[in-house]
């Protein structure tokens, strides 16, 4: 069994995406063999971020078996507690994705505050994607950078009673992270950035000796990236086929309550 925490459906306003329907991402899992996958609405521009929750649930609801959805809540936009609200209670999701730098607030802002307090209070985990695109990559117009490690700090201290996962993160930002949070064993980081684990393998390697195979998760980033890339991190890694089963699925069952 393989589940992906790191999915995504809906358009991406700088550049084709291919698989990114349920129908597409399915048989993008399938060939992967992925089970199951927590998806949320790639829609991360629009004005009102709660437009692509409404139609990430409308588009995957005949798919409840395998997509997890998870919400994306913007704080600093008005009437945001009605969004999760609805996205908890009526349309089922299960967990939050934040996108800070997209939606230009910080995690150690009030409103951010308020809303994992929320999350924490529904039992809800956060998902924090620390950057939608390799830096190099972004259109010259719209220069994005990442969220600021000091902050995602500062939140996994503050709020010792949340479940953070931390995607699209590098090596060098999960150092300081690891290096602020000595004893917080409440965030996880999953594998999607080739930057942390592509070029230089050791990378996870290392990541894992230092956090355990416990706090580690599968994620690929599809469709903007292929999981197949994901998949290989996992087969390079010198650890037993008990901890690549706690990375591959065992984590994020225990994670989402599956």
């Amino acid at each position: 069994m393989i589940i992906d925490v790191n999915a995504y459906l809906g358009m991406w306003p700088f550049r084709r995406l291919r698989y990114n329907t349920p129908e597409g991402l399915l048989r993008l899992m399938d060939r992967a063999k992925i089970s199951s996958a927590v998806v949320s609405s790639s829609s991360v521009l629009y004005r009102n971020s709660h437009e692509g929750n409404l139609e990430l649930a409308e588009e995957i609801e005949p798919y409840r078996d395998r997509l997890i959805p998870f919400a994306v809540i913007n704080p600093s936009y008005a009437g945001w507690r009605e969004d999760l609200k609805e996205c908890v209670e009526s349309l089922g999701m299960k967990g939050l994705r934040l996108h800070p730098n997209y939606h230009d607030y910080r995690l150690t802002e009030d409103c951010a505050s308020d809303l994992i307090k929320e999350a924490v209070d529904r039992g809800l985990p956060v998902s924090i994607a620390l950057r939608m695109e390799d830096e190099r990559q972004h259109h010259w117009l719209v220069r994005v950078p990442p969220v600021s490690t000091y902050d995602l700090a500062e939140a996994i201290n503050r709020f010792p009673e949340a479940t953070f996962i931390l995607t699209y993160i590098h090596y060098r930002e999960a150092e300081p992270i690891l290096n602020a949070c000595p004893e917080s064993e409440n965030f996880y980081i999953e594998l999607t950035s080739h930057y942390l684990f592509g070029a230089y393998p050791n990378q996870l390697q290392s990541l894992v000796e230092k956090m355990g195979a416990e706090r580690i998760l599968f994620g690929s980033g599809m469709p903007l990236k292929y999981p197949e890339a994901a998949l290989m991190k996992i087969e390079c890694l010198d650890i037993s086929e008990e901890e690549k089963e706690k990375i591959l699925h065992k984590n994020a069952e225990r994670i989402l309550g599956l």
